[in-house]
């Protein structure tokens, strides 16, 4: 169990957390919280590693155990050590380091949707939510758009959707 908010896998999450650039050197990112977690884990996304608190509910447990059950490393922190890496106001006491992947566009699209000049992960976010809702196929973000792999960029239902971040 991780105790520590100076471990090293703390300090990673941080600079994933924190930083755009750090997240696409390493092509990963950060998402938090059951609902997103159990989404990844049933999509079959791969985790590079899950922290969990001990006040995980039941479905956060089973979510927990199905990372484990496909091989994925799982650590127990603290819940002071959570509240560090979590960029909520109130961790929700499960937080994974997922691996980045793109997902292919279909071969003949007929709802694509095109941002641009768009800087607040929120709005982005609320704008994956609608696109998804709309049964949009896939989401391109212009270069000089907000890094669609912040955490508050994820919503439910992100699994099913493409977005193609800017690349500068």
């Amino acid at each position: 169990m991780i105790t520590s908010v100076h471990n090293p896998h703390v300090q990673a999450v941080r600079q994933l957390q924190a930083h755009g650039k750090e997240r696409r050197a390493q092509q990963l990112f950060v998402i938090e919280g059951v609902r997103l977690a159990e989404e990844a884990w049933q999509a079959g996304w791969a985790a590079k590693q899950v922290y969990f608190t001990d006040q995980l509910d039941e479905r956060g447990q089973a979510v927990v155990n199905g990372f484990r059950k496909l091989g994925m490393p799982v650590e127990q922190v603290s819940q002071v050590v959570m509240n560090s890496m979590s960029e909520t106001e109130t961790a929700q006491g499960l937080l994974a380091v997922m691996n980045q992947q793109t997902l292919p566009l279909p071969a003949a699209p007929h709802f694509l949707l095109v941002l641009d000049s768009l800087r607040d992960p929120g709005n982005l976010g609320t704008i994956l939510r609608t696109a998804l809702a709309a049964g949009a196929q896939g989401v391109l973000l212009a270069p000089g758009c907000v890094d669609a792999w912040s955490g508050r960029c994820c919503v439910p239902g992100w699994e099913h959707i493409s977005a193609y971040p800017s690349m500068d």
